[in-house]
């Protein structure tokens, strides 16, 4: 029996840390978002460019950016239901004004193929999916482990000792 549960607290501590690692990596691309709001998409170093930055740079150079409808409608329309593109007109301003290839680009897809709010709604759409961490496969794990330290918890936890008292207070366990 004990063996078992400190086995369970030692992967609910594991299973902590996930956690953790998952909203720290929220918090960063959040950030993130954030400093490329406010800076545009111009390099944020003076050395070589980060992963991020030549996605960037590949994505501002690709016409199905501004021109194409995202393939994912669903996700692309619940996201443009919470963007507000004034908000945005500082960076787009910014950016123009820093970057002469958007500038030129601009000038010459607006309005002639697509309106100024189409083009700037799918770039920063565009930006904001590369700024945001493919976290799904780190949320499957994650609710995996919970639901398996869940079954095992209600299984082990009729007999209380100090082992199970600390696996349930982290996971909240009512079989205590």
């Amino acid at each position: 029996m004990m063996g078992v549960c400190a086995f369970l607290v030692l992967h609910v501590t594991k299973l902590m840390q996930v956690r953790d690692t998952v909203v720290e990596e929220l918090s960063a691309s959040d950030k993130a978002k954030s400093r490329m709001k406010r800076q545009g998409s111009r390099p944020l170093s003076k050395g070589k460019y980060s992963r991020l930055e030549a996605d960037i740079s590949s994505m501002q150079r690709d016409s199905a950016t501004y021109c194409d409808e995202p393939a994912d409608t669903s996700d692309y329309q619940a996201w443009r239901s919470k963007f507000d593109l004034a908000s945005y007109k500082p960076a787009v301003d910014e950016l123009t004004a820093d970057n002469a290839f958007m500038a030129e680009l601009q000038a010459r897809i607006v309005p002639v193929i697509v309106d100024y709010q189409a083009f700037w709604t799918r770039y920063f759409y565009r930006l904001h999916l590369l700024e945001v961490p493919d976290l799904r496969p780190q949320v499957a794990l994650l609710q995996c482990v919970v639901m398996w330290t869940w079954a095992v918890c209600a299984v082990k936890c009729v007999s209380v000792s100090a082992y199970q008292k600390q696996a349930c207070q982290l996971l909240n366990c009512t079989h205590r």
